[in-house]
């Protein structure tokens, strides 16, 4: 949850930092939804490369705002 919360922050400054949620997909949907090596190739292949893409594009696009900076400020209270 807190990789979306800092992915989100990111994506929300792509005005300055060019990194807009298709760009930020690109980059993490094969680091986050990597195949597991032990799977057959057949399952591997299952979730390609554009899939990855379109999902985490999708959870950045979907996901709120301000989340994460509620679940920081109770950290730094505890």
């Amino acid at each position: 949850m807190f990789i979306l919360d800092h992915l989100k922050r990111i994506s929300l400054k792509s005005s300055v930092n060019q990194m807009t949620s298709s760009n930020l997909a690109v980059i993490f949907g094969p680091l986050l939804l990597c195949p597991s090596p032990h799977l057959d190739q057949d399952r591997r292949l299952a979730l390609n490369f554009d899939q990855q893409m379109q999902l985490v594009k999708y959870l950045l696009d979907i996901w709120p705002d301000n989340r994460g900076q509620s679940v920081y400020i109770v950290f730094l209270h505890l």
